[in-house]
């Protein structure tokens, strides 16, 4: 028959992998920052995120957790030393 090994059936595990990876392009994408998000808010990426990568910071979890909107976020006092 064609498709099958002697492990198994090749597509069905082909057919795995590659749900795995839709599944995995799927979670990963509302997390990524968006051009329309800094057009909307007037401000830069380093503004919501932070060095590694693009971790969110106080201000971008503000945002995202009040309806992407950065209305009523007041930016805490930077340390002095």
């Amino acid at each position: 028959m064609r498709g099958w090994t002697r492990s198994g059936c090749s597509e069905s595990k082909n057919l795995r992998i590659y749900d795995l990876v839709v599944v995995l392009l799927l979670v990963a994408a509302p997390a990524s920052a968006k051009p329309e998000y800094t057009r909307k808010t007037t401000k830069g990426c380093p503004f919501c995120h932070q060095p590694p990568g693009y971790n969110l910071n106080d201000a971008g979890k503000y945002y995202a957790d009040h309806g992407y909107s950065l209305k009523g976020y007041k930016p805490k006092p930077k340390a002095s030393h």
